[in-house]
């Protein structure tokens, strides 16, 4: 990165961190179950995991929050079964005002 006018460093751990600790009123658990990511060795990101990380990336390249739209093309569940389709953000991203913020402070 550093020989690399034009590359830089996306602090996603920081965010995940931030949202762990539930800076901004962000609470990752739901029902004894983590909103970020899912499985056991090796993890996945949820549709918050996802949208965090989408969020931190916009916002560190133009360094504005980005418009969310009403629906975005989202995961349906974790089941084998499961597909993505244009959800509403309000019904499928837990606190989407908190994670865009964690994010924004992040960049």
């Amino acid at each position: 990165m550093g020989f690399i006018k034009n590359a830089g460093l996306l602090r996603v751990g920081d965010a995940f961190k931030d949202a762990y600790e539930g800076k901004n009123g962000y609470k990752y658990l739901v029902a004894d179950k983590d909103n970020l990511r899912y499985g056991k060795q090796t993890l996945h990101l949820l549709n918050d995991g996802g949208f965090i990380q989408t969020s931190l990336l916009y916002s560190t390249i133009f360094d504005k929050k980005p418009s969310i739209p009403k629906k975005l093309l989202l995961i349906t569940g974790t089941g084998y079964f499961d597909a993505m389709r244009k959800q509403e953000v309000a019904n499928a991203i837990s606190n989407p005002k908190a994670l865009q913020e964690i994010a924004f402070n992040n960049r």
